[in-house]
């Protein structure tokens, strides 16, 4: 009679462990879930760098760099779904961690620079002004990934410039609405 009441409890036991175990895989499927949900929740917040000048040298267009990014900046203010990190925070950074020009050079850098700044999307750029045409390269980057999630390459002239800086705000606003990550 002992015998058949261990061997009844094992299995019981066992039933148990086993209802236990599938318990807790099915909860851990569901946080997985809910935490992939609460990071696409997560507000967007940009920073935008200074657009890089690959022109040849000797160029009258040096000052677009900081213009674009500008012009960037003041149009996707305009999003209520967008935040930005200011210019000025992401410079008191480079200060603080002491970094030379060189190596704010470095897309990884960079990254790093706009995450202390509480950025988890930054915006790249870079510019070819060869007469009157000028060809802007943006790549909005996630920090954490380091994966580009949008890019637009661009030809146009100067007096386009406003024009095509509003196009890749719109661009950028509406790829982050269509992926969900708003």
């Amino acid at each position: 009679m002992d015998i058949d009441y261990q061997t009844h409890f094992k299995r019981k036991l066992n039933a148990f462990t086993i209802f236990i175990t599938w318990l807790f895989l099915l909860s851990g499927c569901a946080t997985r879930e809910s935490s992939k949900t609460d990071r696409m929740a997560k507000p967007i917040t940009l920073a935008v760098w200074d657009f890089d000048n690959n022109s040849p040298p000797g160029g009258e267009l040096e000052y677009l760099g900081k213009a674009f990014a500008e012009e960037l900046l003041t149009n996707l203010a305009s999003s209520t779904k967008i935040k930005l990190v200011e210019r000025e925070l992401l410079r008191k950074i480079f200060e603080e961690q002491n970094l030379s020009t060189a190596q704010l050079a470095s897309d990884e850098s960079r990254l790093r620079l706009g995450h202390l700044a509480g950025a988890n999307h930054m915006v790249f750029g870079s510019y070819v002004a060869i007469g009157d045409q000028i060809r802007l390269d943006v790549r909005v980057v996630d920090v954490e990934s380091s994966l580009t999630e949008f890019s637009k390459s661009q030809i146009f002239t100067i007096s386009e410039t406003s024009f095509v800086i509003k196009e890749v705000c719109n661009k950028i606003v509406s790829k982050f609405n269509e992926s969900n990550l708003m």
